[in-house]
């Protein structure tokens, strides 16, 4: 496995390709059991916060920092840093302020560690925050 290879993998998968273990926030790809993304603790504390438009701009102003741990074979391969938006119903990557948008790559992700918020609507989410993909 090279690094594009497992960069390819988990870009090009879809949320159905991955068993979600809500009790540890675990994500594994069930075609390649070595792959998995782990979301870290919501971060409570002060710097955890934000305060940027797009991520207060929902019924529930509370936004909060989440990472995720993109994996293979358990050693942490890249991180992946979202915000927690609504109260905490939705993870929304980190768009590029200057264009707010997001990369086909953050759009990937973001919508596999949505999995257990997929009820709430990730693309309208990324609308709500006026973010492109």
């Amino acid at each position: 496995m090279t690094y594009d290879n497992f960069w390819q993998t988990i870009t090009n998968s879809t949320p159905d390709e991955w068993l979600y273990d809500d009790e540890n926030s675990t994500y594994v790809f069930k075609n390649d059991l070595s792959i998995s993304i782990v979301g870290s603790e919501i971060d409570y504390s002060e710097s955890g916060k934000f305060y940027e438009e797009w991520a207060i701009r929902h019924p529930d102003a509370t936004a909060r920092r989440k990472e995720f741990s993109l994996c293979y074979n358990g050693v942490v391969i890249e991180r992946f840093y979202t915000a927690a938006v609504d109260g905490l119903r939705m993870y929304i990557p980190y768009p590029n302020l200057d264009t707010m948008s997001i990369s086909s790559e953050q759009y990937a992700i973001g919508k596999i560690v949505n999995i257990p918020n997929e009820g709430y609507g990730y693309e309208s989410y990324l609308h709500r925050c006026g973010i492109t993909y």
